[in-house]
């Protein structure tokens, strides 16, 4: 479901974040990443109907997230 806009280093794949959401964690559950860097584990916890809260460092990647799931849907 991640939208490649710009890569960010040691980011989780989609695949893996997604399988790792659904093994540890129930739907409406919250799901926590503090480095979030690309935002994939945050794009995939609101996939599959968790919450999510995310942080980062980097100002250019806080604002890539925020972005992120609008342009997946008009992709």
């Amino acid at each position: 479901m991640t939208l490649f806009i710009c890569l960010y280093p040691a980011r989780f794949s989609p695949a893996f974040a997604s399988t790792a959401i659904e093994l540890f964690s129930n739907p409406g559950d919250i799901v926590l990443d503090p480095y979030m860097g690309g935002g994939t584990t945050i794009v995939e916890a609101m996939v599959a109907g968790r919450r999510a809260i995310g942080a980062d460092l980097n100002s250019l990647f806080k604002f890539l997230i925020k972005v992120k799931p609008y342009i997946n849907n008009i992709c």
